[in-house]
């Protein structure tokens, strides 16, 4: 500090507020891009509709009853109206190769700027290559750690392997290569790995992939939950028998799952839902259990209608690339036989490559997985078993069944010097302090944990955080992504817990709801802002995050206008508008949310008393209070937030210890008490002013 003076001068919460301005304004400067797309495309098809080369043949084309041209033709003729309209395409690559003529001779056809191939492990080079050859640049995304495309139809038609190889020993042709994404590894072409990974609602869920097949190398996000059955991995045993010379299948198994089933359509009916088995007999046994148990359950019908975009399925291992569900139900099947004995021998797991699929199978869950298996880790022998798909099923079944376990080992790593600190403040505060809290990839320095759940994250400026390279990274897309995992999260400043430990240890007590501790008095009144306001609450009620706002009936929506009014009153229309955004974790609140909104604020004046006041909205018990905002989003501690009565609050507070302030101190003391932005001190003393001249703060 002595050689660099602005470090002694640092202040942890005003580079709390900075934090909070950036990611208001990254949040609006995508907004932003998002309208300037949507403009710069206006502007296009303007141009089309004001008679870009090719509208006259589409609106020819758009005239006519009967004999339209071929959509390949007409690609050819109005390519420059049609690319200007909709200069994005989505097609598989037959579609390409049958609708879009190569750009060759005097008709240039439609060439592209970018293509972009995904799940890229599932293409084959020979379907790749004619979308390639039409455009000027080319992104691959895809996982070779995931399945290969299907050589059914080669097998069948005997095409396969049949061609004759000439020798190139320098290049890798590419009917050598399984996929376009194994051919572009091959001729060495620039890659990134894609390290967030953001599907799994809990670390268990992508445990098993991360250290079987990315050697760790995913961020994956920790969960504030304990695992269970009912969030991350688990296991559920089953006392079944494999039926290995008759029908191939594990009925009691099949049972077991079908019971399942009905179990999550009665009390996880929001949820959505898929089954996956390890072979097509026992997926089909599954199909009919779960039929059988449907008819003996006719008041669950409703459920396996009910999610249009994301159905129930019944699947095995070979089709399930590509799907996701809130909750996978994953049948083993294989077990012992009648005689008492395990054959090692697992199907598709065992043949080359079965490691992918099972890779595939286990990382399709979002919320949960639970797998049903008549056979434990200790019961597959790898040396009578043969493939790397056993053996990560090995790993697989023995990591269901440790609980959580797991989860306590990773947080006994080494952690952040300052983590020692802040774990005897949370201890202090009556809490269980666990240092370096994750799995791999994202750690939080030490989080607070009360009865098996951690109740606050606590991330610190060190290595982890200053390992991430951008500033969109560290301040926004981290926290974010953890904030929607559902932590509560501070910041804690190694310069602001060097230079007031006390204080700092204060505020994380208060965060986790512990009584401040009493201090002597002393000769001096204390500066404005310690302890004269009561932390500003935000509020946090259940909300259906998986339904859009707008399809929320407005009796459910209005209910939680009212209790964020309840919590958090007097509070405008805007702040209401945030924190609805926040808690259903958007960028930004669509059109049709802002109007379902309004009609809920309607609803709740009618329904729960709620009223307005000068432009604040306030419950009919609510109370006015100062309310420190230092903790809080930026949105709150504008001077526009800040409704004329909590000034005055604020007022009489400090009026009470210093009866004879002045007004102008008066209005600096309000403005630190309230915990503001720095931009908003002038319109608090205007507004200190207006309540001085009305008689309602007297000095």
């Amino acid at each position: 500090m002595t050689e660099h003076p602005e470090l002694a001068a640092f202040d942890g919460a005003a580079a709390d507020r900075l934090v909070a301005d950036f990611r208001e304004a990254d949040r609006a400067r995508i907004t932003l891009t998002r309208a300037e797309a949507a403009h710069a495309h206006a502007v296009r098809v303007k141009e089309v509709r004001d008679g870009a080369p090719g509208m006259a043949v589409l609106r020819g084309e758009m005239e006519k009853k009967r004999g339209h041209l071929p959509v390949r033709e007409l690609m050819l003729r109005a390519s420059q109206a049609v690319q200007k309209a909709k200069p994005i395409f989505m097609m598989s690559p037959l579609s390409v190769a049958q609708f879009l003529a190569p750009p060759h001779g005097l008709k240039p056809g439609l060439s592209f700027d970018l293509l972009v191939i995904d799940e890229a492990s599932q293409v084959e080079p020979v379907d790749a290559l004619g979308a390639i050859t039409r455009c000027r640049q080319v992104v691959v995304v895809g996982d070779d750690k995931q399945m290969p495309p299907t050589r059914f139809f080669q097998r069948m038609t005997g095409e396969e392997g049949d061609e004759a190889r000439e020798d190139t020993a320098d290049d890798v042709a590419a009917r050598d290569v399984e996929s376009i994404l194994g051919l572009c590894n091959a001729r060495g072409l620039p890659s990134a790995m894609l390290r967030w990974h953001y599907r799994s609602r809990h670390e268990s869920l992508i445990a098993t992939s991360n250290a079987e097949f990315y050697d760790n190398r995913l961020f994956i996000l920790p969960s504030p939950r304990a695992r269970s059955a009912a969030l991350g991995l688990s296991l559920r045993r089953v006392e079944g028998r494999f039926d290995t010379g008759g029908t191939g299948t594990n009925a009691e198994e099949a049972r077991a799952v079908a019971e399942a089933v009905i179990a999550h359509a009665r009390e996880t009916p929001g949820d959505t839902l898929g089954i996956a088995a390890f072979s097509i007999r026992q997926r089909d046994a599954i199909l009919n259990a779960v039929e059988a148990a449907r008819c003996d359950n006719p008041d669950t019908e409703a459920f396996f209608g009910a999610h249009p975009d994301e159905p129930f399925f019944v699947k095995n291992l070979e089709n399930m690339q590509g799907d996701e569900r809130d909750s996978i139900m994953i049948s083993v099947g294989y077990g012992r036989g009648a005689d008492g004995k395990l054959a090692m021998r697992f199907g598709p797991l065992s043949a080359d490559g079965g490691e992918r699929r099972l890779n595939v199978l286990i990382t399709r869950a979002k919320k949960r997985c639970i797998v049903f298996s008549s056979i434990g880790a200790d019961d597959i022998d790898l040396a009578r078993a043969s493939g790397r798909g056993v053996a990560t099923l090995k790993s697989f079944l023995a990591f269901a069944a440790a609980g959580d376990e797991p989860r306590a080992a990773a947080a006994k790593t080494q952690p952040a010097p300052i983590a020692a600190a802040i774990g005897k403040a949370i201890e202090a505060a009556g809490k269980e302090a666990v240092p370096r809290v994750g799995m791999a990839g994202l750690f939080l320095d030490v989080a607070a944990r009360d009865a098996g759940d951690y109740v606050l994250g606590i991330e610190a400026d060190a290595g982890d955080w200053a390992a991430l390279r951008s500033a969109r990274d560290r301040e926004r897309g981290r926290a974010s992504a953890l904030e929607g995992m559902g932590w509560k999260l501070a910041r804690a400043w190694s310069l602001s817990w060097y230079g007031r430990p006390e204080a700092e240890a204060a505020r994380i007590a208060a965060l986790l709801g512990a009584a401040p501790a009493t201090a002597a008095p002393e000769a001096a009144i204390p500066a404005p802002a310690t302890g004269l306001a009561e932390p500003y609450r935000e509020a946090a009620p259940e909300v259906p995050k998986d339904t859009a706002i707008a399809d929320v009936p407005f009796a459910t929506l209005a209910a939680i206008v009212a209790d964020i009014i309840n919590v958090e009153a007097p509070i405008t229309i805007e702040s209401l508008a945030e924190r609805v955004r926040l808690l259903w974790g958007l960028e930004a609140l669509p059109t049709p949310a802002r109007d379902a909104l309004r009609q809920a604020l309607a609803l709740a004046r009618q329904l729960h008393g709620v009223k307005e006041e000068q432009g604040f909205l306030l419950a009919e018990a609510s109370i006015i209070s100062a309310r420190d905002r230092r903790a809080v989003g930026a949105h709150l501690r504008r001077a526009a937030a800040v409704s004329p009565r909590e000034i005055a609050a604020a007022a009489e507070k400090l009026l009470a210890l210093r009866p004879r302030t002045t007004e102008a101190e008066l209005a600096a003391g309000i403005h630190r008490l309230l915990g503001l932005d720095t931009n908003a001190a002038p319109a608090i003393a205007a507004r200190l002013a207006g309540l001085i001249g009305a008689g309602v703060v007297k000095l």
